[in-house]
């Protein structure tokens, strides 16, 4: 749930955010900390949880914001924030915690005051940003990553002048580990 966090804060906020499991936190990181830097430490019931905690209460010595996601099984630090998820079995417990961190993302970035959807599309600094196409039909599905902004093209029209077709559906391909 940390690093994907991370990644939609990045993608909605254009903050720098590094999501990462405690103890790499633990390993380098953490002497890069500021009092000014938030951590939201995702602590559900598990293995790592008490781990979790004591890095929460490290930052509290170093005065840094703490927000602590939680299926109520935690003891808040003091001062910490915290926010509590549904208790679901461990092996969900990541995904009870990533939904409302998404949220998080989103209003963060309404605060800041850009657009969530739009992956700074509207910023003429980043027009050669990269932009994914995805399609499916019923004879399989394709993903294609341009380079330059196109206006008006239909991922029909788009596949056509590349003169390619999409993936037969007997091939499988992994997009996401």
């Amino acid at each position: 749930a940390a690093e994907e966090t991370a990644l939609k804060i990045k993608e909605t906020s254009y903050l720098q955010a590094e999501g990462m499991p405690t103890e790499t936190m633990l390993h380098g990181p953490f002497q890069c900390v500021e009092a000014g830097d938030l951590f939201v430490l995702v602590a559900p019931a598990g293995a790592a949880q008490g781990r979790t905690l004591e890095v929460a209460e490290l930052a509290r010595e170093i005065g840094a914001p703490r927000v602590v996601v939680s299926d109520g099984t935690a003891e808040t630090p003091g001062g910490a924030a915290s926010l509590t998820v549904p208790r679901v079995p461990e092996p969900f417990s990541a995904l009870a915690c990533l939904v409302p961190l998404q949220l998080f993302a989103y209003h963060l970035a309404l605060a800041r005051g850009t657009n969530p959807d739009s992956f700074r599309a509207e910023d003429p600094r980043f027009a050669r940003s990269v932009i994914c196409l995805c399609a499916h039909s019923s004879e399989g599905a394709m993903g294609i990553v341009i380079t330059r902004a196109i206006e008006n093209l239909t991922f029909d029209e788009l596949l056509k002048q590349l003169d390619v077709s999409p993936v037969p559906p007997q091939r499988r391909i992994r997009l996401h580990a």
